[in-house]
């Protein structure tokens, strides 16, 4: 019996609309490995992957930034596998001085335990400045106000040779409202606040730079 061929199959969750399944500390996963076994080629992106420590690489998954998969599903794009990346770092100069080291420790750490080519590290010229909101329909979105201190670290590190990028942001404290919002979404209700945020971020690093970035998150240690 001869092996069918793949199945180029799309797996989107939304993020920031409030789904039930996606962004849950790596609740799609296993539906996301289930569709990868059965059509041998799955795509898709960060708010289904995001299990940290519960996910492991599957070779019939292909986990694309949602900027990118967006264009790939409007016939704009086209995607190709690739085995390695170089990934540059950058870091808003936002971030407190324990929360710059702690990511930096990560990074040292997927270097020497998984062998990832991270570097170079760059911190953004000036704080960037991130502001949440949320739309009328309940869905989460933000903006920053230094977009183009942003695009300037990501230009940076592309020239430096990186062929992806891994941003970290420094995020606004909890407000009462937000606070609640958190708490919800941390008990599997309601809204991620942060994730329309996180979105803007990264598309709009993608859209210029044409190369994946993935986008993490500082809060601060204590709230007010």
């Amino acid at each position: 019996m001869t092996k069918p061929d793949p199945l180029p199959t799309l797996l989107i969750i939304p993020t920031g609309i409030g789904c039930d399944i996606g962004g849950f500390a790596g609740d799609a996963i296993p539906t996301a490995r289930l569709l990868a076994s059965a059509s041998q080629c799955l795509i898709t992106h960060p708010n289904v992957m995001n299990g940290g420590s519960l996910y492991w690489p599957d070779p019939h998954i292909h986990y694309v930034e949602g900027y990118s998969l967006n264009l790939f599903a409007t016939g704009e794009l086209f995607l190709k596998p690739v085995r390695k990346q170089k990934i540059g770092l950058l870091l808003d100069a936002g971030l407190e001085s324990d929360l710059r080291k702690r990511h930096l420790q990560v990074a040292d750490g997927c270097i020497a335990s998984l062998g990832l080519d991270i570097g170079p590290v760059i911190t953004t010229e000036r704080a960037l400045k991130i502001n949440l909101k949320k739309g009328l329909s309940g869905s989460s979105w933000g903006d920053l106000e230094e977009p183009d201190v942003l695009l300037r670290g990501g230009e940076k590190l592309k020239k430096a040779g990186a062929t992806a990028i891994a941003v970290i942001t420094r995020f606004p404290d909890d407000d009462k409202g937000d606070d609640l919002e958190t708490e919800l979404y941390r008990q599997g209700n309601g809204v991620d606040i942060i994730a329309g945020a996180e979105a803007v971020i990264s598309h709009f690093l993608v859209k210029h730079l044409l190369i994946p970035c993935a986008h993490g998150i500082n809060k601060c240690l204590t709230r007010k």
